[in-house]
């Protein structure tokens, strides 16, 4: 399918939407609407996007370098997602990085009616807006995407692809796209990553770890590993194995973005002072209900006059930062009276909690966190995971 002109798909009476489901809504067809503004505009609709983008030209190229993008992502342990800002400054990715992009060359020659191109790139990186190509790894080589949108943490939306008719003209046609729609379709989602491009390190730099969040992947843990040495502490703590049952988050808001927060208290300075050791890890969607091996020191040195350690579990989500504050008990080496101290913890507004508990030091080290010879499965909100005081051989 040639490039097709935008001046007669998204002009105001040129739009043609065939509808081929009874789905379709007010709700959605108040989200899918385009509208015309002033060339002027800051902003843009996912749903926008999602129609500009469905009328792009979808070569053998430009759906291979999109998958390069998603199985870089996968490389270093995020989701199946490309990012625009990625894409757009790809010669200094942090995740893929080239001399050029072909789809972001498309979108500059695009013949639009209403849309400044310098001012639509410049949402799409400064918004984390991106690509989520659910099921990626199923794609055939061949079929073209649909596109549909997703703002939040909806369970379904409207897909659009380009029909070319018989008398040469071009329709817009739509389609309901849920949960399992996409595992039987090659459908690219536009939505927003709820971690801003900032935070992440760069990880084409072998940076794996930002603003104390170490972000774990394959590649992450080999190059930790090859840092320690051989080292093993005989007070760590390390996550062994993680079964995440479910995501908190709708059908094509992607896969769950888990963030463990570890306080404790550090008992060898007067005043006693509190840290918090955080870990991510992003899953796909195929890695729900499986099982990962993952095996990283979350706590590297429980102190023997530490008595609780604290661990917060949260799907993350994004909005405004915020701080849990929770109680931890110690004894003082100089006096040794047992006291409390407050750890802060941060989070953010809309992550949804998944384990939220004190732990005793008592605990972990004794045959409570190891019944019957294996390591003791620590159930949360729809979670499953292991706190084993060893490493696996």
């Amino acid at each position: 399918m040639k490039f097709v002109n935008l001046l007669f798909i998204i002009g105001v009476m040129g739009l043609i939407i065939s509808c081929s489901s009874d789905e379709l809504d007010s709700q959605f067809k108040e989200k899918s609407a385009i509208s015309t503004k002033s060339l002027d505009r800051k902003t843009f609709d996912l749903s926008e996007i999602a129609h500009l983008m469905a009328t792009m030209d979808f070569t053998e190229e430009v759906m291979n370098e999109v998958k390069s993008g998603v199985e870089h992502s996968l490389h270093y342990g995020q989701d199946e997602t490309y990012r625009f800002r990625d894409m757009i400054y790809c010669d200094s990715s942090k995740i893929y990085r080239k001399s050029t992009s072909i789809l972001i060359d498309q979108i500059r020659n695009m013949n639009v009616l209403d849309i400044n191109k310098d001012d639509l790139l410049s949402y799409l990186s400064d918004n984390d807006i991106q690509i989520y190509w659910p099921y990626s790894k199923k794609w055939d080589g061949k079929s073209t995407p649909i596109v549909t949108f997703c703002y939040e943490n909806e369970a379904k939306s409207i897909g659009y692809k380009v029909l070319s008719k018989s008398d040469g003209t071009y329709v817009v046609d739509s389609v309901v796209v849920d949960e399992d729609f996409i595992k039987d379709h090659t459908v690219w989602v536009i939505n927003k990553n709820a971690i801003m491009y900032e935070d992440l390190p760069c990880f084409e730099n072998g940076e794996y770890e930002k603003n104390g969040v170490f972000y774990h992947s394959e590649t992450a843990m080999r190059s930790l590993n090859m840092q320690k040495r051989g080292y093993i502490s005989t007070n760590a703590v390390y996550i062994g194995t993680i079964n995440c049952l479910t995501t908190q988050d709708g059908g094509l808001a992607g896969g769950p973005e888990l963030k463990f927060s570890w306080g404790h208290v550090s008992t060898l300075m007067n005043p006693a002072t509190t840290h918090v050791n955080t870990f991510h890890k992003t899953l796909s969607k195929d890695e729900i209900k499986v099982e990962l091996q993952i095996e990283y020191c979350i706590q590297p040195g429980w102190e023997e006059n530490a008595k609780t350690n604290y661990l917060l579990v949260t799907e993350r989500d994004g909005g405004k930062d915020k701080t849990l504050k929770r109680e931890l008990t110690y004894v003082s080496w100089l006096d040794s009276k047992e006291y409390t101290i407050e750890v802060s913890v941060p989070y953010e507004k809309r992550d949804d909690f998944l384990f939220d508990q004190i732990l005793k030091r008592d605990d972990i080290f004794s045959d409570k966190n190891r019944p019957h010879g294996a390591w003791r499965q620590y159930q949360g909100d729809n979670i499953l995971f292991t706190l084993p005081t060893t490493p696996e051989p």
